[in-house]
């Protein structure tokens, strides 16, 4: 399958050249089961991202002129740049040294003729502007998705990755979201400086990555927290706010569980906020005890408190 790329009127019998259209007939095939995937599974984008970096390949491979070539290079160059700003450093490098791969090999199977100078240029490349480009994307999302005192999540990145963690679920199971709050943080700045008080903010960060290993977690406000927890179990919830009780007994926390399939995050959220009000009232009426409740209001409640 040939076309001439310059007509016969602007051309001479020997400046015509022919190229070869299949590979672009393949890529527009494949454009269209990746778009088509997309309409079915809008959240899942790593399998069209393998179809992208296959086409352009793949028309690469069929092409006869070396300025065509590079044009085509610059697809590659692109989407290694998307790839490294927004997917996990670890996979973005290996699809990045893949499509280096495979775009390398297309330029050596291809009718066009090219100096090996070209093969080390693009090989250099296509990793080079993922590092530099895309590499400053991803610390860009990150920085804007990070509070910056104790490398939780901010109110941005909690959006962000609650909304992917919830889309990216094979079947409905029992989310459950804490809402934390340091009691009398106040007092500690007031009493002790903003210093300690940066100090205590970043140790109950800390402590909360222990806790919970799995679970996402943000500084949502001053000093209140909030964390995601897939496959909450009534064994591992009480386990789980044991240990919080354990580590910050001057943290109150409300818990909120849902197994709906569509989770409203926002509505998951108030309601646990209310429950953090219920656990910071118990805690103010029992003020004279040394320990107060962390978790849900289950029996293990009392018998922490007890």
């Amino acid at each position: 399958m040939a076309l001439t790329v310059l007509p016969p009127f602007l051309a001479s019998d020997v400046e015509r050249i022919t190229a070869n259209i299949t590979g672009g007939v393949i890529a527009i095939v494949l454009g269209v089961l990746a778009l088509g995937w997309l309409a079915v599974f809008p959240t899942r984008t790593f399998l069209p991202v393998v179809v992208a970096g296959v086409a352009t390949p793949v028309v690469i491979s069929f092409h006869v002129m070396s300025t065509a070539e590079f044009i085509c290079v610059l697809g590659p160059i692109f989407l290694a740049v998307y790839v490294r700003g927004f997917y996990p450093v670890g996979r973005a490098r290996l699809l990045t040294a893949g499509l280096t791969v495979l775009t390398v090999v297309a330029m050596l199977i291809s009718p066009a003729p090219e100096y090996l100078s070209a093969y080390i240029i693009v090989a250099i490349l296509i990793p080079a502007a993922a590092e530099s480009f895309g590499g400053l994307i991803s610390s860009l999302l990150s920085a804007a998705c990070t509070d910056p005192l104790t490398g939780l999540l901010n109110r941005a990145g909690w959006e962000l990755q609650t909304a992917a963690r919830l889309q990216s679920r094979r079947r409905p199971q029992q989310t459950a979201l804490v809402a934390l709050d340091i009691d009398d943080f106040k007092t500690v700045n007031d009493r002790l400086g903003h210093a300690a008080g940066d100090r205590r903010l970043v140790a109950v960060a800390h402590a909360l990555r222990e806790v919970f290993p799995a679970g996402i977690i943000a500084r949502s406000g001053g000093d209140e927290f909030t964390v995601l927890i897939d496959a909450a179990t009534a064994e591992h919830t009480a386990e789980l706010s044991a240990l919080l009780a354990g580590r910050l007994p001057d943290v109150s926390a409300g818990w909120a569980f849902t197994e709906e399939p569509d989770i409203d995050i926002r509505a998951l959220g108030e309601r646990a906020d209310a429950d953090l009000r219920v656990a910071k009232a118990q805690r103010m009426r029992r003020s004279s005890r040394p320990a107060h409740p962390t978790g849900p209001r289950l029996e293990y409640r009392a018998e922490a408190s007890g």
